[in-house]
């Protein structure tokens, strides 16, 4: 192991492709932060990737493609048919707007277990147009997707002008997944502001916690009785449903809650070659014009020595559920939406949330034996 932190060999790579993007959605924190350096070609990443990949033989590694709009960039398909020679799993996130012919065809991309396709979609028609573009072209690709055998992952920002909208989506994503013979999962997080930037007119799309927490409630409860065709996954609901069931627990390990996030040790290299902990991290390097042998073992060591644990998070009881980021849960999560500024408050009026509204009515598919016992 190269690593003495890293509890388990999986390690994810974020890749932003580009800053660019062809639409223009209100809370969105990477557009307003352009490169002052040009965006680095295909061959460059490759030169990047290569000694990368090769110092990580024996690792689980993972690439997610983002941006702006990753599709934007021409070398976005060539670099992830340059990852799967590797036998990298990849995943992308887009809005859908513009999605290359390649994705419907090629068979490398219809492979659940190497590939994943996310498309942002916050509502259907006029729940997604209060904040995004151009519905038909995107649901459109977004079917063509579940009619070329992938099956993408519908992820959903939610905030005032689309939240009492959201279940039109569950009911469209349904559908499409009755037509085609597919569960589809619906990933919802709300809607926050970036912790480097202001953003204009922010406040008239910030959500409450009890607000959000009362329709992802509403709707989770929906899905189990009338969307069988959805999977319906909410940030900082899923996390405290089964925080309650004490087999839950062990599918994280303690060095895992430790040592930071679930999806284990992970970094992020931008369009310029700058390297953060994460999306919304400064960078702590640059690897476009240093990434020798030296250079990569220089940068892991330097992120292995960041990522080590703070005491307070070691502490924390909220640690495996909130995910622990370096940042804080706070910026990461984006749960300054609910205008908190410490992630230990945050956390405890969720866990109270869930705790004053865990009836035997709401509840009775989730109630532990014990509790079921007691209320009989």
């Amino acid at each position: 192991m190269k690593f003495n932190n890293l509890y388990k060999k999986d390690l994810y790579i974020g890749l932003e492709m580009t800053r660019r993007c062809n639409m223009s959605c209100f809370y969105c924190h990477v557009r307003r932060q352009p490169h002052r350096e040009t965006e680095m070609t295909v061959d460059e990443w490759i030169s990047i990737i290569t000694p990368i990949l090769k110092y990580l033989q024996g690792y689980n590694v993972s690439m997610h493609f983002a941006g702006g709009e990753p599709f934007l960039y021409k070398g976005t398909i060539p670099l992830m048919k340059f990852l799967n020679k590797w036998n990298v799993n990849t995943s992308v996130v887009s809005n859908g707007l513009e999605v290359p012919h390649e994705i419907f065809s090629e068979p490398m991309f219809k492979d659940e277990s190497q590939f994943c396709f996310n498309i942002s979609l916050d509502g259907a028609k006029q729940g997604h147009e209060t904040s995004r573009l151009n519905f038909d072209k995107v649901s459109h690709n977004f079917e063509k997707l579940i009619g070329s055998k992938i099956i993408p992952v519908v992820r959903t920002t939610a905030h005032k002008k689309n939240l009492l909208l959201i279940e039109e989506l569950f009911c469209y994503v349904n559908d499409a997944g009755k037509r085609f013979q597919q569960k589809i999962s619906i990933d919802v997080q709300p809607v926050g502001g970036s912790p480097h930037l202001v953003i204009n007119d922010f406040e008239g799309f910030r959500l409450n916690l009890d607000e959000y927490l009362s329709v992802a409630w509403d709707i989770h409860l929906k899905v189990l009785k009338k969307y069988p065709y959805v999977k319906s996954r909410w940030r900082f609901l899923d996390e405290m449903i089964f925080s309650f069931f004490p087999e839950s627990r062990k599918m994280i390990s303690e060095k895992g809650a430790i040592f930071g996030c679930a999806g284990g040790f992970s970094f992020e290299i931008h369009a310029n070659g700058d390297v953060a902990r994460c999306e919304m991290d400064n960078p702590i390097g640059n690897l476009r014009y240093h990434h020798k042998d030296k250079d990569i073992e220089k940068l892991f060591q330097r992120l292995e020595k960041l990522n080590s644990p703070l005491k307070r998070c070691i502490l924390c009881k909220y640690r495996w559920s909130c995910g622990m980021c370096r940042l804080s849960p706070v910026m990461h999560g984006y749960t300054s939406g609910f205008d908190y500024t410490n992630c230990v408050s945050l956390m405890r009026d969720v866990e109270k949330w869930h705790l004053d509204h865990r009836t035997a009515i709401i509840l009775s598919e989730y109630l532990l034996p014990e509790e079921k016992n007691a209320k009989q």
